[in-house]
């Protein structure tokens, strides 16, 4: 028997027999669509956190309860994600197993290889995330405790988990862009 967190994780036969009616291009749309929520997300999961660091008086506990809600909601987005994902990569298979009816294989190549590449980022993503807020939890521990070389090494990590953040964004949004240029020869191609 599965746990709640599995059942809300693995996606169901149900889940991949109803992605794979869908045509191509609506698959890939919704992997955009997928990754618009996740920048929602984000947007919430950040101003609520720096909610909790500015006030003195924002319960831990509340805190702790979006991040709970927060992990649901990208388990949830990943599992979507990766039935989309999944059924895309069969199409291409599909395509170059039958010799590629399409004349945009690569294309669809190029589409796939991209999806797979944004997943891994946004992994990257919310690991790099979850440790900066931590790095922020330990410098509002350690400020005022006359400890400057403390904290002068969480600032460093703070600064160089920020870079880290902001390199990786740009690397979805190019991946992004790749998945939209592909979509948009496929389209022109009349693919689906």
């Amino acid at each position: 028997e599965q746990t709640k967190d599995e059942q809300t994780s693995t996606p169901s036969n149900a889940d991949y027999k109803a992605v794979s009616t869908l045509p191509f291009t609506t698959i890939i749309h919704q992997i955009l669509s997928t990754q618009s929520s996740r920048l929602t997300i984000y947007n919430t999961y950040n101003a609520t956190f720096n909610r909790y660091l500015l006030s003195p008086s924002f319960p831990s506990s509340r805190y702790m309860e979006l991040v709970a809600g927060v992990t649901v909601q990208f388990t949830v987005l990943s599992k979507v994600y990766n039935v989309l994902r999944e059924e895309a990569r069969k199409r291409y298979e599909r395509e170059t197993e039958g010799g590629g009816q399409r004349e945009n294989v690569e294309v669809l190549k190029g589409i796939v290889e991209a999806v797979d590449k944004m997943q891994l980022k946004e992994s990257s993503k919310l690991r790099l995330t979850a440790a900066l807020h931590l790095s922020h939890i330990r410098m509002r521990e350690v400020v005022g405790t006359g400890d400057v070389r403390t904290v002068g090494l969480i600032e460093d990590e703070i600064k160089k988990g920020r870079q880290e953040i902001a390199r990786v964004e740009e690397e979805i949004e190019e991946w992004k862009e790749e998945v939209r240029e592909g979509l948009l020869i496929e389209v022109d191609g009349k693919g689906d």
